[in-house]
């Protein structure tokens, strides 16, 4: 009558590894410096999840953290700082009462949105598996141009919940429990189609990277 493994028990599993994963991902990214690597690590776990129904999430998620971290910290900490300080002289130029200036600082509004998603683009890379940074950041601009839509769409489902936290405070709760991974989890119906696409038309002569891309 009772069974051990159904549907409902299942996705209350899913959800459960999905806050784990979620605190840790969260703690790991309070050294800034270790963020980049976290977050990729990250959707590499939240993959796992979704494929495998995860499985041994703590050692899984920081041997995927400390093979990113060489990669994660010039990928994630230059565009960073861009994007602190193009929002702080967003920000004063907000304040000013003349038009120019406001203008000036919804175009940078504009820029810091589009930087985000190359960031988001190039984390989605690097949680691929490591690789050098000059090939990470290339494979993130023929992804982001070449396969803009879905990429888009991805950065979309996972800066929303910043966006919300920003504007709706009363929510960090929430987001501390699965303010990251559930919406890695839709962004990798999204953008997995493409990155496997993208990975099945690479040069065979390239390296151990794209060997690690799902099949």
């Amino acid at each position: 009558m009772f069974q051990t493994e159904g549907p409902l028990l299942s996705r209350l599993n899913v959800l459960t590894d999905l806050v784990a994963v979620n605190l840790m991902t969260v703690l790991m990214c309070l050294p800034v410096i270790t963020a980049g690597a976290s977050l990729s690590a990250m959707h590499c776990v939240v993959r796992s999840i979704r494929h495998d129904g995860g499985g041994r999430l703590v050692p899984l998620f920081f041997s995927e953290l400390r093979t990113r971290l060489k990669q994660g910290i010039p990928v994630f900490l230059p565009m960073l700082l861009i994007l602190l300080l193009g929002s702080f002289e967003a920000g004063v130029f907000l304040l000013q009462e003349n038009q120019a200036g406001r203008l000036y600082a919804y175009v940078l509004f504009a820029a810091i949105l589009f930087a985000a998603f190359l960031e988001n683009t190039a984390l989605l890379v690097l949680s691929y598996g490591p690789d050098r940074v000059s090939r990470i950041g290339s494979n993130t601009l023929r992804l982001a141009f070449g396969r803009f839509p879905r990429m888009l769409g991805s950065a979309f489902l996972m800066l929303l919940p910043v966006l919300m936290l920003v504007f709706l405070p009363a929510l960090l709760p929430l987001y501390l429990l699965l303010g990251v991974t559930a919406p890695a989890m839709a962004a990798s119906y999204v953008y997995e189609p493409v990155i496997q696409s993208f990975a099945d038309r690479k040069d065979p002569k390239q390296t151990e990277q794209e060997a690690s891309w799902p099949h």
